[in-house]
């Protein structure tokens, strides 16, 4: 008898040393925030923050002691460039930060109705402007798309281009990215095998070294619009005289050639359009 008390006492005094621990919830709150900012060159500033509770259940033992934070905020920053159109007088607005970090007016934007010279402005060359590639504004026979603001450039001869350029300064440390849009717009027939191509030089000139080519494309009527982009950054480090512009800008000109030439004709519908340009610097 006295053994059987023992073995139940002894059962007692060993339960609470494997009976399983409980289990609670507990409710964990964070919060997620971002800025999303806005800027133009027309002084249009506008903030949007948002807020976002997090909510999610985790389940502890309460043999357990957990303090948890958990707060994430993320900032984004979204920046709009508009290019205003270049007034007439010219008043300059070219280059409007220093250093120079991108060429203003990239898609050829005058205040004017008619075709007529290039302005000499912030571009400068061989060119016309046209306010819209349509009929009524150049009877040339071109391709009439109706893009707006493009410069239209032709060979001078079959041995010397036309060109259009544009001085910009140079750090050799900063990211240099080009873009371009531009066509032939000789309008020929399809199955026309002579008319329609002309070719296209992108390069850098310093004056104190060889110039730097950057990229040459033959443009062919039949496949309109193409648009290229280009990192000139190890272009432009590699160059003796660009490379030491470090702690000082150095003076380049970024040249658009347009020559006579392609699988066709040499001399028949080298017609060029440039609808933009552009320079990012970073």
């Amino acid at each position: 008898m006295a053994l059987l008390v023992g073995l139940a006492v002894g059962t007692m005094a060993l339960g609470p040393l494997v009976q399983a621990p409980k289990t609670i919830s507990t409710t964990v709150y964070s919060t997620k925030s971002f800025t999303e900012t806005m800027y133009s060159t027309q002084s249009v500033f506008k903030t949007i923050t948002q807020t976002e509770e997090i909510t999610k259940t985790i389940h502890l033992t309460e043999t357990e002691t957990q303090t948890l934070t958990q707060t994430n905020t993320i900032t984004r920053t979204i920046t709009e460039v508009s290019y205003a159109p270049i007034r007439v007088p010219y008043k300059p607005d070219f280059w409007t930060t220093s250093p120079l970090t991108k060429i203003l007016n990239p898609d050829f934007q005058y205040d004017a109705e008619e075709a007529g010279v290039l302005p000499c402005n912030d571009w400068c060359g061989d060119g016309i402007w046209v306010p819209r590639l349509s009929e009524g504004i150049l009877p040339f026979g071109l391709v009439y798309d109706d893009t707006e603001t493009v410069v239209i450039i032709h060979p001078l001869s079959k041995r010397t281009p036309a060109r259009i350029y544009q001085w910009i300064n140079i750090n050799s440390t900063k990211r240099y990215t080009l873009e371009i849009r531009a066509r032939n717009v000789a309008d020929c027939p399809p199955e026309e095998s002579e008319c329609g191509d002309s070719i296209l030089v992108l390069k850098l000139a310093t004056g104190w070294a060889d110039d730097i080519e950057i990229a040459r494309l033959t443009l062919d009527t039949r496949k309109g619009w193409i648009k290229r982009t280009y990192d000139i950054t190890n272009l432009i480090r590699k160059n003796s005289y660009l490379s030491e512009a470090v702690d000082e800008l150095r003076e380049a000109i970024l040249v658009i050639e347009i020559w006579a030439g392609g699988p066709r004709s040499d001399w028949w519908g080298e017609w060029t359009a440039i609808d933009y340009v552009k320079l990012e610097v970073e």
